[in-house]
């Protein structure tokens, strides 16, 4: 489960200048089969709220 924090995103996808070694294990993962959940959530100063769910981007 990813939380995403943007409610303007369409999919997911890790930065790979920001952590390369994460964006390797984690497309190594998907390859594999592992399921990768990313949900969309808002947060409006007191409260957090489900938007919806997303896919992963195409690697």
């Amino acid at each position: 489960v990813f939380l995403v924090f943007r409610t303007d995103a369409e999919c997911l996808a890790p930065n790979a200048d920001t952590d390369p070694a994460f964006a390797r294990a984690f497309w190594e993962a998907v390859s594999r089969g592992v399921e990768m959940h990313p949900l969309v959530l808002s947060y409006d100063g007191s409260c957090v709220r489900f938007v919806r769910r997303i896919g992963v981007c195409s690697g």
